[in-house]
């Protein structure tokens, strides 16, 4: 058949469209009855009453259409799929929702109306929505008319349609329609179905009996209410931007009608004042270069010259569009993102999923076709068997059974409300290993945190680990239940939220940027960081078997521990308990501290309040890598120690301080401030720019632009130009990474002894022997955050003994000073004391001592560095890192004599070369 025979002129032409398109006719040749009212001079308007609107005045062209089959199909659609599952009153169709926007469109337009011709007094408005008002009005009506069973859990399946061999995929059908009608994004199939009927010849002919409209004008009639419905202007006419807009965009007649009606079915308040947001609604006169960011794509279908009519809000209504926006928001995380609603919805899909790969008697996969899905209707789940009637050799395709009987049973199960439980949360609201505090980089990042998760990799990955767990809980699964597994990520959800905000006008004085009280760019962020969670739903009884399981598969993709307690429910989280201690004996978390039991210690509300405490303190640290000390590492690390040294841990950790930059800044202060201005001042951190002390420099601007400094690396001209050198690092213990990087300065690394040899490369030699000779005798002032008692004697004869500086020009500045007495274990001084300090001594020496015997240090190293290095015990934390003088339990991660890991509090940096932990202070 020929193409132009099925379709009209302006519709997409690729041959490869045509079954898909003969597809639509035979479905409109039962559904599009011709003939039913007569001729235009028969029709008559109607009034329809609404709980929302009062009345809706429809005309003689609106009330055929409607009556005819193919419009009465969407009373049988529910707006919100399986919603009113959870909630009730929420059954309302695409039928009263379409006629809603018909009415609010008709609102909208007589408001935008007056709004406009009080302010513009050269042109009448409705000169142009009166040109237009057929197509417009025509588009309201049939929005939705492309939608199918159950709305959106439909559309998910259809857009995995593959097609057949004589019949296009759903995603060549939505690139060619995309393609041909210069849609900047891709048109969604709901949407594609409803072109497609509209510009169908049949539907051409339907509106051409009815004698309202010239035969020439129905074509271009049809194809703007196409465009409009696509949010598209019509072609060559600038002017038209706004009513696609009141179609499809930031502020349309489609949204305000849905949200107006979930609110009056819900009694949900959301606080729409609409009265407030058309009265700054209004028609605005724009160029190209004042085209909001979402409407770029126009300056490529117009000349630069063009004058665009675009919807906007006047001035000071942008306030009341925010409220709109987060109330728009609310609606869908309170009723689209309901677990419970998820569920159901997740689980129809996959039911129509396998749905669409029955085939018929002759092997023809009629589901894969996708004008086969209009004729599904809802009552297919309470009465499945409609579809063997369907597909019988009486109806439309011949086969005896087209569904099968589990099939049969899955559909009725949705009618029944026999719906999946969650098994598995996940998302970063209730991720033990992010900090409480709000940070906005990590906010920045949250959009992709979903990102990270491919749903069937994870469905196949945690069958897997199904079949461990269960053999060790020698517990059955049959294999039926593998089946009944579901992974729901909300990422897809949250990014169609489109607030809208850039696609429309806002007015505001000239050259006066756009000012948000609410940051709508980022509220969909706030939302996914502080409502977005991912489910694994299953049958209820299968749940706690596959909860852990999925806890452990998502932990190996995304190494974070998930808070289970409120997010599942109660039995099942009840179960999932009783199993993990099960689990844990038997060692089958023994690689994974993470995800042990928390011992029945760490459960008492004491020990969460010490452990809050303990956070709450340490929450200023952040790694290079970007990872924190959150209530999960800190529960870990505890969990890790005997029971009876839980308490007592805690105790200890308490004692751990961050150390940061304004401490150095005191010193670097003092030294500077009592140079006399007649001495030129090199300034520089202590080894190469990727150290501690390069990150340190940035924190420190504002000092040295006081002073007039710029540090630098050590380097020739800065030795030769210098009278006094200031070097500063973070920290000073045993005084060797100081005289490594002194050395290498000099040339001299490989003339230290072994000892004291760390075998690592910060800087580049100096090139001038001047410059060496002057190093040796210059004065130098080194400044540090900490360090411990003595060092200023021990640095001064390290450096004459090994590399001949003059010990007197050598200055050491600490700010804080730890004295041996002060040791936390060994100190008579010590701040901390408590009946178990000499068992958890021994314990943390034991650990250190494996630990660094696993990494290969000699007896030696291991007797002077098992708690600290140079035995220095202390308990300190710098912002960016951890350094080893503190605890070695505290910063070495490492696996112990028993092979199972050791997971720190902090894990120390390492080299990427060769894995070994970077510097010795």
């Amino acid at each position: 058949m020929e193409i132009n025979k099925l379709v009209q002129s302006w519709m997409p032409k690729d041959e490869q469209l045509v079954p898909f398109y003969q597809g639509i006719a035979e479905f409109l040749s039962t559904n599009l009855e011709s003939g039913r009212h007569g001729d235009g001079e028969t029709l008559t308007p109607k009034i329809i009453a609404d709980p929302l609107l009062g009345y809706i005045y429809l005309t003689p062209l609106e009330v055929a259409i409607i009556d005819t089959t193919l419009y009465q199909r969407i009373r049988k659609i529910k707006q919100l799929g399986l919603a009113y599952l959870v909630f009730p009153s929420l059954g309302y169709s695409r039928f009263e929702h379409s006629l809603g926007v018909v009415g609010r469109l008709n609102q909208i337009i007589n408001k935008l109306i007056e709004n406009y011709n009080r302010i513009n007094t050269d042109l009448d408005l409705s000169v142009i929505t009166k040109k237009y008002i057929d197509s417009v009005r025509l588009a309201a009506l049939l929005h939705d008319i492309g939608h199918c069973l159950f709305s959106h859990c439909s559309e998910r399946v259809i857009n995995n349609l593959v097609g057949t061999n004589a019949y296009p995929s759903a995603e060549t059908i939505q690139n060619a329609f995309t393609k041909h009608l210069n849609s900047e994004k891709q048109i969604p199939f709901a949407e594609v179905f409803s072109v497609s009927i509209i510009g169908s010849k049949a539907f051409h002919d339907f509106i051409s009996e009815l004698n309202i409209f010239k035969p020439k004008d129905i074509a271009k009639i049809l194809e703007n209410c196409c465009l409009f419905i696509l949010g598209m202007p019509v072609k060559d006419d600038p002017s038209t931007v706004f009513l696609a807009q009141l179609i499809s965009g930031g502020l349309d007649a489609d949204k305000i009608d849905y949200m107006a009606r979930e609110q009056l079915y819900t009694g949900i308040k959301l606080e729409i004042d609409l009265d407030r947001i058309l009265s700054k609604l209004n028609v605005f006169d724009v160029r190209s270069f004042e085209l909001p960011k979402n409407l770029d794509y126009l300056k490529k279908q117009f000349d630069a010259d063009k004058q665009f009519k675009i919807l906007g809000v006047s001035k000071g209504g942008q306030f009341v569009f925010e409220e709109f926006c987060i109330a728009r928001l609310a609606l869908h995380v309170k009723v689209y993102l309901h677990q419970k609603v998820r569920a159901a919805e997740s689980q129809l899909s996959k039911y129509l999923e396998s749905l669409s790969k029955n085939t018929t008697g002759q092997s023809i996969n009629e589901l894969q076709k996708a004008h086969n899905w209009l004729k599904l209707t809802e009552s297919i789940i309470e009465k499945p068997g409609l579809l063997d009637n369907l597909f019988s050799e009486e109806g439309l395709f011949a086969t005896k059974n087209f569904i099968s009987n589990q099939q049969n049973q899955d559909l009725r199960s949705i009618d029944s409300r026999l719906l999946y439980s969650r098994a598995f949360a996940f998302g970063q609201i209730n991720s033990f290993s992010e900090s409480l505090s709000h940070d906005s980089d990590v906010a920045e990042k949250i959009e992709n945190f979903f990102d990270q998760f491919n749903e069937v990799d994870l469905e196949l990955k945690t069958k897997q680990e199904v079949m461990i767990i269960a053999n060790l809980l020698k517990i059955e699964i049959r294999p039926d239940k593998l089946e009944k597994i579901i992974i729901d990520i909300p990422r897809l959800r949250f990014k169609s939220i489109q607030q809208g905000q850039e696609s429309l006008f806002f007015e505001r004085p000239s050259l006066s940027p756009l000012k948000w009280t609410i940051p709508l760019d980022k509220i969909i962020i706030y939302y996914e960081e502080n409502r977005a969670l991912g489910y694994v739903f299953t049958d209820c009884e299968f749940a706690p078997v596959l909860g852990l399981a999925a806890e452990k598969v998502i932990f190996e993709i995304s190494g974070k521990v998930f808070n289970q307690e409120g997010n599942i429910s109660n039995s099942t989280f009840k179960t999932i308990t009783e199993y993990k201690k099960k689990l844990t004996i038997d060692g089958y978390y023994s690689k994974l501290p993470e995800l042990r039991d928390v011992s029945d210690y760490l459960k008492k509300a004491d020990a969460a309040e010490n452990i809050k405490i303990i956070h709450e303190k340490l929450t200023g640290f952040e790694s290079l890598k970007k990872e924190r000390i959150t209530i999960n590492r800190i529960t870990t690390f505890i969990n890790q120690f005997p029971q009876e040294l839980q308490e007592v841990g805690l105790i200890f950790l308490k004692n751990l301080n961050i150390y940061d930059e304004p401490m150095l800044e005191v010193e670097l202060t003092k030294v500077l401030s009592k140079i006399p201005d007649s001495l030129n001042i090199g300034i520089a951190h202590l080894g190469a720019v990727s150290d501690s002390g390069g990150r340190i420099s940035y924190n420190l601007r504002e000092l040295f632009e006081k002073y007039k400094l710029e540090p630098k690396e050590l380097n020739d001209t800065l030795v030769i130009k210098s009278d006094v050198l200031v070097i500063y690092d973070d920290n000073i213990n045993s005084g060797l990474q100081l005289l490594n990087i002194l050395a290498e300065l000099l040339d001299k690394l490989n003339e230290l002894p072994p000892e004291m040899n760390l075998n690592e490369r910060h800087v580049s030699a100096l090139a001038a022997e001047e410059a060496k000779q002057k190093l040796k005798k210059i004065e130098i002032h080194f400044c540090f955050i900490v360090g411990h008692e003595g060092t200023e004697e021990k640095i001064r004869m390290m450096l004459k003994e090994h590399l001949n500086f003059d010990p007197d020009k050598i200055h050491i500045h600490i700010n804080k000073l730890f004295k041996s007495s002060e040791k936390i274990f060994s100190g008579g001084d010590s701040p901390f004391n408590h009946e178990k300090r000499p068992q958890l001594k021994d314990y943390l020496t034991k650990i250190g001592e494996q630990l660094l015997k696993n990494e290969g240090k000699s007896a030696g190293k291991i007797a002077t560095c098992k708690l600290g290095y140079a035995g220095a015990e202390a308990m300190v934390l710098f912002p960016y890192n951890i350094p080893t003088m503190t605890i070695t339990a505290l910063w070495c991660k490492g696996q112990l004599d028993n092979g199972i890991p050791w997971i720190p509090l902090a894990e120390r940096r390492r080299r990427t070369k060769d894995g070994k932990f970077i510097g010795e202070d």
